[in-house]
Parts: structure tokens; C-alpha cells; sequence
């Protein structure tokens, strides 16, 4: 669709390159919905009691930091 789009501007026609760029605005936001979605869905997927790599462990490090602080109420830095 970006090819499309510059085709058309090449050639003159800012009226059909609009559409494309329409269809590709609407494409970006679909999959910026898609990927918030997937991300939330992992996230909850980790399993803490054995996080597999550095990311999950640190996923899970900042979880029980952000617990402990919530039940005791107290902020550490």
C-alpha cells in the first residue's frame, strides 16, 4: 500500500494516494490495538514461580515489588 501511495503521488494523483494513505493509518492502528492485546495476554502467561529468561524474571521481580509495596504501603527507591 506504501508503493501504491507514492506511485500515485508521483503520478499527480493526490486523491487516490490519500485513500491509500487512509487504508494504511487504519492498517497501523489495528495493529497497534493487535499487538497492546498480545502483550497484556503474555504478560499474564508468565509464570512466576518459574520464569524462563532474564526478561521473565525481571517482569516478575518488578510484580512482587509493586505487591509488596501496595500491602505495605511502602515505597522504597
Amino acid at each position: 500500500a506504501v508503493a501504491m501511495e507514492q506511485r500515485a503521488r508521483e503520478m499527480g494523483k493526490s486523491s487516490e494516494a490519500a485513500v491509500y494513505r487512509k487504508y494504511i493509518n487504519s492498517m497501523k492502528k489495528k495493529t497497534k490495538k493487535m499487538n497492546e492485546d498480545w502483550s497484556d495476554k503474555y504478560k499474564k502467561s508468565i509464570n512466576c514461580d518459574n520464569p524462563k529468561g532474564f526478561s521473565q524474571k525481571a517482569h516478575c521481580q518488578g510484580k512482587k515489588k509493586k505487591i509488596f509495596k501496595r500491602v505495605f504501603g511502602v515505597y522504597i527507591e
